[in-house]
């Protein structure tokens, strides 16, 4: 939707931005003209402004509340506020950073007993990361019977062994049963699995999912932040589109192949957010940066 808009945008600018009146005797013909360009262009863009509820601003400076757009006098629609969602494993520098709309993952119970009761009520996603279904009943099996509150069951499917050879080679399937699961004990279902190793059946995959997390480090690995990197990450968001109202994030690493500074790694999230993706995961390895400052840098202080 967003592509299609802002390439509507680019039209309706080509409509309002022709070359440069004269001063010769063609000039009234040629201002006629372009107020005719300008007034078609005005009515065809307050059309598609009203067929779509948010407009967001293709930009690679972070999206302030207030400011607009104007080409030749037509004013565009601010850009909202920044969603602030973010995700990170559950630690205690996550716990006290990540705040409403986040996501918080951990791989057992001793972590979901430390952590989970403190995100009570405060809008996080608290997620047991799975890399099997068994895994998936036997957390949930012991959280109820510890009264530990969880929201979500993160499936990790990928072409490892912890991912039994079942799941690995019956992907569409058992992202099926996960959902079962998911529905069994009022949870969601998060997604999470390696890409390389799955991509081919997310369409058929998508459709059971709650909310897809991309795995995206390898894009980092192989464009700089900025447009190639998003049109890597694009194709792998259309392949989701058979659940057009799931929200999708992406997995953004701090270290892809080097360590990235807090500028550099927000470069690669402004590539992508809200352009392509509803929210980002920090895989963060050996902690390269402060996730207080990766949240303040999208979400404000």
């Amino acid at each position: 939707m967003v592509k299609k808009l802002a390439v509507t945008i680019l039209v309706l600018a080509a409509l309002l931005l022709p070359a440069a009146v004269s001063s010769g005797p063609n000039a009234s013909g040629q201002a006629a003209q372009l107020e005719s360009r300008t007034t078609t262009a005005s009515a065809t863009l307050s059309s598609l402004l009203a067929q779509n509820s948010t407009v967001y601003a293709l930009q690679s400076q972070h999206a302030q509340a207030g400011s607009a757009t104007s080409l030749a006098g037509l004013t565009l629609a601010a850009a909202p506020v920044r969603r602030c969602r973010l995700g990170a494993w559950a630690s205690a520098e996550s716990v006290a950073t990540v705040r409403r709309g986040g996501y918080v993952h951990v791989a057992t119970i001793t972590d979901a007993r430390r952590y989970f009761p403190a995100l009570e009520g405060r809008g996080v996603l608290r997620t047991f990361r799975c890399p099997s279904l068994q895994c998936m009943e036997d957390l949930a099996n012991q959280a109820r019977a510890q009264g530990i509150p969880f929201d979500a069951f993160g499936y990790d499917l990928e072409g490892w062994d912890q991912t039994p050879l079942w799941e690995r080679e019956h992907q569409v399937e058992a992202t099926r049963m996960a959902r079962a699961l998911a529905d069994r004990y009022g949870v969601k279902l998060v997604m999470g699995p390696a890409r390389a190793f799955t991509w081919r059946n997310w369409p058929q995959m998508a459709p059971y999912a709650h909310m897809w997390i991309i795995q995206a480090q390898a894009g980092q690995r192989q464009y700089p932040a900025g447009a190639q990197f998003a049109n890597w990450l694009a194709e792998y968001v259309g392949y989701l589109s058979t659940n057009p109202n799931m929200p999708i994030w992406a997995q953004l690493s701090t270290n892809p192949d080097q360590p990235l500074t807090l500028p550099q790694y927000m470069a690669y999230v402004d590539s992508v957010k809200p352009s392509l993706i509803d929210g980002v995961y920090v895989f963060n390895p050996r902690d390269q940066l402060p996730l207080i400052g990766i949240w303040n840098a999208e979400c404000g202080q």
